[in-house]
């Protein structure tokens, strides 16, 4: 039962951006040379409505990843050369997604297989190399490799470390000479 892969967004912001695109050609060498595994403390299956629910310290080793979760439901359909393929996956309680160079974080995760949405909600952080975005509800559209943030977004971009610049979104502004006071006459000697 192959999972997909979770690939959360690089550096979302308040409304809809692009995302730095992946590598395609790996990622595919690498789904297609180990299985998916999922570990948990219970596995309950229907095979009638084809849907799988694991519970209790729940674990998803993939090759493009690992997620961990207190409770994860596998919604399965109908096709594929193995004779099923995921429809929905719904991940709730302390949801940990983590791929090379980035870490996601949220109460739920759900992701349809039809449109490659993943849904982060509750509290929802994803932090890729020293950027972090936060967020209630962060949706990322495989397809369009966008992301949307939704309730209270926030990104914090990491200064640079190269060349002295402030690596920010903002360019140094060069440091503007403080002005000297004109001197004031002295009285002379003498004078009135």
């Amino acid at each position: 039962m192959p999972l997909p892969a979770f690939a959360p967004p690089a550096r979302p912001s308040p409304g809809q951006i692009n995302l730095r695109p992946g590598e395609p050609a790996i990622v595919e060498k690498l789904s297609s040379a180990a299985p998916t595994v999922i570990t948990s403390d219970e596995l309950q299956m229907s095979m009638d409505k084809k849907v799988a629910t694991f519970t209790g310290h729940v674990k998803v080793v993939d090759p493009q990843g690992t997620m961990t979760a207190d409770k994860m439901i596998v919604y399965l359909a109908e096709g594929g050369s193995s004779g099923s393929s995921v429809n929905k996956i719904e991940a709730t309680g302390g949801v940990v997604i983590s791929q090379e160079g980035r870490r996601a974080i949220a109460d739920e995760a759900v992701y349809t297989a039809a449109d490659r949405i993943v849904i982060l909600s509750g509290a929802a952080q994803v932090q890729t190399g020293n950027s972090l975005v936060t967020g209630e509800t962060i949706v990322y559209d495989m397809n369009k490799n966008t992301a949307v943030v939704k309730g209270r977004p926030r990104m914090t971009i990491p200064q640079s470390q190269k060349g002295g610049g402030s690596g920010g979104l903002f360019p140094s502004m060069p440091k503007l000479p403080t002005p000297t006071p004109a001197p004031t006459s002295m009285p002379t000697p003498g004078g009135p």
